[in-house]
């Protein structure tokens, strides 16, 4: 996929990934509680996912009136059936998302300085190749049934749904192989918020020296 491309005066750009349920997105604000500024690409997509954003119209054109709740916001259970099983579907809804989600991320970006750390949490880091915006890349690995049970605790995620949305991603090892850095967190999370603080001030500071 071509990415767009960035101002490379900016700050130094740190991607995260990891399956869903890693804990990439605890480990992303542990680094904002550290200085760096973060962004998400799930959170941008989320803004963007209703009837009233910019890319509103193309969501209904592609995925009908029904895959809208009352409020106007994406029904994202009824669209997670509908994609999960038709990757022409998929393909097409990430074709609206993707360009839409790297514009904002851009805009962002333009607002950091040369001295900051920016924190991006991108699911698709290496499917999208957004990584090669990346100054260095980290993968947060875990245990699957941890990760499971984590989504079914937070959002009710089933099992089948679980695993279709990881089967839709690159594997874990494939992500952690990719990366140029890895956290495990298969204990609580006193231990791996040490293992994120020791990283951001010792692997991560060397690479900005």
């Amino acid at each position: 996929m071509q990415f767009m491309a960035i101002n490379r005066t900016k700050g130094f750009l740190l991607g995260i990934t990891g399956i869903i349920g890693s804990g990439k997105s605890y480990a992303s604000k542990v680094f904002e509680e550290l200085g760096a500024i973060r962004i998400s690409s799930d959170e941008i997509a989320f803004s963007l996912s209703n009837l009233n954003s910019s890319i509103g119209p193309a969501l209904q054109d592609l995925l009908g009136k029904d895959a809208f709740l009352e409020d106007g916001s994406l029904d994202r259970k009824y669209v997670a059936k509908l994609i999960f099983n038709d990757l022409n579907q998929k393909k097409s809804l990430e074709a609206i998302i993707h360009p839409a989600v790297r514009q904002k991320m851009r805009e962002n970006w333009e607002n950091t300085k040369p001295e900051q750390v920016v924190v991006w949490e991108v699911p698709l880091l290496f499917e999208t190749d957004a990584h090669t915006l990346c100054d260095v890349t980290l993968c947060i690995t875990t245990d699957i049934t941890l990760a499971k049970n984590r989504c079914k605790e937070r959002s009710g995620l089933k099992t089948e749904e679980f695993y279709a949305r990881s089967e839709s991603q690159l594997s874990q090892e494939e992500k952690a192989s990719r990366a140029d850095f890895q956290i495990q967190n298969f204990s609580g999370l006193t231990e791996f918020k040490n293992k994120l603080q020791s990283f951001f001030n010792g692997d991560l500071k060397e690479r900005l020296a």
